[in-house]
């Protein structure tokens, strides 16, 4: 992330816990080096309401699959607060599923689910959706449902490079991830989630809208984009926090396909 001499000293980071800061070989525009004194780190309680957490309580068993005739391995974890169930099945023929529910109430920048993936180890990505480029909240038209298929690309702190491979991108079907370590897919049971890949990296604060933690997501709600000038929230009223009410659902599919 950059900033510019109007953006002053702040960064804005995604909620995480956070057990040390590193920066590294900061400098200016103009290619000089900079000296940094000293580092503050502060908590806003209101831009991310938190979910009270409670202890899970963790199931496992064996079901039979009448269409197969085999039986199937899951783990299932309960939680009386926010995150209400998830359970992973591991299906006879190798695949592996994930059904989640969550309870929300409130205004919040963007919900849903978070996965860990370097994304450094990502070479390109094929997916099903609305496309071929990302999305904001509030920056939704001009997508078509189709087949993208982006590589990797790293042009500096403004990607040049079009359609983006990070960001956010609409009503998600099925995405393929190629890797070093080799191709995972994921197929989407829900209607209205988002995927998110990476995290880009933007210019201003007013155009780099916040992000999960994690660098793989399937979210139900996703930020807005500012201007230069102007803020998301003053942008108009879908550059409003989204608001979340009642209990959101969804499946994910993830298999190993064939390299």
């Amino acid at each position: 992330m950059t900033n510019g001499p109007r953006d002053g000293n702040r960064y804005t980071f995604p909620p995480q816990i956070v057990s040390a800061i590193r920066i590294s070989n900061p400098i200016r525009d103009s290619g000089v080096p900079i000296r940094v004194n000293a580092v503050r780190v502060g908590f806003e309680a209101d831009r991310f309401p938190a979910v009270p957490m409670h202890p899970a309580t963790v199931t496992s068993g064996m079901t039979h699959d009448p269409k197969t005739g085999q039986d199937e391995a899951w783990v299932e974890a309960r939680d009386s607060g926010g995150l209400n169930d998830v359970r992973w099945t591991l299906r006879s023929d190798g695949s592996l599923k994930l059904a989640y529910n969550y309870d929300l109430t409130g205004d919040y920048i963007y919900h849903g689910i978070t996965f860990d993936h370097p994304e450094d180890r990502m070479t390109s990505v094929r997916s099903l959706g609305d496309g071929p480029y990302r999305v904001w909240q509030n920056r939704l038209r001009g997508t078509e449902l189709g087949v993208r298929e982006v590589k990797r690309h790293v042009d500096g702190p403004e990607t040049l490079t079009y359609p983006e491979f990070e960001g956010y991108f609409g009503d998600l079907r099925w995405a393929r991830f190629n890797t070093d370590a080799g191709p995972w897919a994921v197929f989407n049971g829900s209607p209205g989630v988002f995927l998110r890949v990476g995290t880009p990296l933007l210019s201003l604060v007013n155009t780099s809208p916040d992000f999960p933690s994690g660098d793989v997501s399937f979210l139900r709600a996703i930020p807005a984009m500012g201007s230069k000038f102007v803020t998301p929230e003053r942008s108009g009223p879908t550059g409003q926090p989204a608001k979340a009410a009642g209990t959101y659902a969804g499946s994910l599919l993830f298999i190993l396909p064939a390299k």
